[in-house]
């Protein structure tokens, strides 16, 4: 998953675990720079504001549930799927 994201900001909320995967593999150019929890109001508001070139979104709860909210908004599109992540790209 870490090697799908060429560099930038990222939100996920797992931000340890992005961070430590990424420099174990040594592909790290991204930066973590906002850890979401599963609060629907506020991912909207993540999405919305668009400051982060990616979000990384687990597929499993409670996480699962804010997809179709990423999948509405306007300024991100899915990039990479996996079996349990989904990554957005925002739309520039």
């Amino acid at each position: 998953m870490v090697a799908a994201i060429p560099a930038g900001r990222i939100a996920t909320p797992n931000a340890r675990s992005l961070i430590f995967y990424g420099n174990l593999q040594g592909v790290r150019a991204y930066e973590v720079v906002e850890q979401f929890d599963e609060d629907p109001k506020r991912f909207a508001a993540l999405v919305e504001r668009a400051e982060n070139d990616w979000i990384v979104l687990p597929k499993y709860a409670p996480y699962a549930a804010l997809i179709p909210l990423a999948d509405s908004g306007k300024r991100y599109q899915r990039s990479v799927e996996l079996d349990y992540t989904v990554i957005y790209r925002k739309i520039h």
